[in-house]
């Protein structure tokens, strides 16, 4: 079983002088907790009010592996964060992409080691050593 962790989250000062808006900021970062400590993971959230011609939020998160770094980012309407549906949808896609860009890395590390195993075969090498 994976050891709990942490969620480090990262809030601009823009989110913090709006209560109700900080306030749904730290319920969403509570509802990915789970999801997170399932699999052992602790990447750091990142919320911030960008300048932009609409209101939106932005969430980044990020993360580093024994695969390397990952980092998935997105924008959402403001008004998303005052319904819990969306909010919580909204924090899980991110959470979906940068899980999706983990799984990508491993691939791409499994077939790396699987191409240089193939490589050993055929030149006779013992595989492995």
């Amino acid at each position: 079983m994976n050891s709990p962790t942490k969620l480090r989250s990262e809030v601009d000062d823009a989110i913090r002088a709006n209560p109700d808006l900080f306030n749904a900021i730290q319920i969403a970062t509570e509802q990915l907790t789970p999801f997170t400590e399932k699999i052992g993971a602790s990447p750091t959230l990142t919320w911030r009010l960008p300048a932009s011609d609409e209101p939106v939020i932005e969430l980044t998160m990020t993360e580093t592996t024994d695969t390397g770094p990952g980092k998935a980012q997105r924008q959402y309407p403001l008004r998303y964060m005052k319904d819990p549906g969306n909010r919580d949808i909204s924090v899980l896609q991110v959470w979906s992409d940068l899980l999706t860009q983990r799984r990508k890395r491993r691939n791409s590390r499994l077939n790396q080691l699987i191409d240089a195993l193939e490589l050993e075969e055929q030149n006779g090498a013992p595989v492995g050593s």
